[in-house]
């Protein structure tokens, strides 16, 4: 309970930080921006405590799609590469988008993957 406590009071500070900071842009941006700007922000500073016990459960793809951005990042090949998105499109269809620098872009079918078979279609896919 103290972990769930302690992990909430982390939520609250870093909402409020993003209030004081950004109050003043806040209320100058559209509605995709606000989306895009909370997603970065949940996904950069997200805490156990702040999920539920159903997210869980699965594995956070787009964190797995994170982190393997990095990565790739740091091998010459991939150097160019902004971001993977993973995309949820149906209940059985999911695909991630590699987002380049120069504003290309490479889907990639992972339908009904694990985390580490996302991992390896993705790695096969830039073969």
């Amino acid at each position: 309970m103290q972990r769930l406590a302690d992990g909430l009071d982390d939520c609250i500070k870093a909402i409020d930080a993003v209030v004081k900071y950004f109050g003043i842009e806040w209320e100058y941006m559209n509605a995709k921006e606000k989306r895009r700007w909370m997603e970065d922000f949940a996904r950069k500073h997200s805490h156990p405590a702040c999920s539920t016990e159903e997210d869980n459960d699965m594995e956070n793809k787009q964190h797995i799609c994170d982190l393997l951005t990095e990565t790739l990042k740091a091998t010459r090949d991939q150097a160019d590469l902004a971001r993977i998105r993973y995309e949820e499109i149906g209940p059985d269809h999911q695909q991630v988008v590699l987002d380049y620098d120069g504003g290309g872009h490479r889907s990639v079918n992972v339908s009904l993957d694990s985390g580490i078979a996302m991992v390896r279609d993705i790695l096969r896919a830039l073969q």
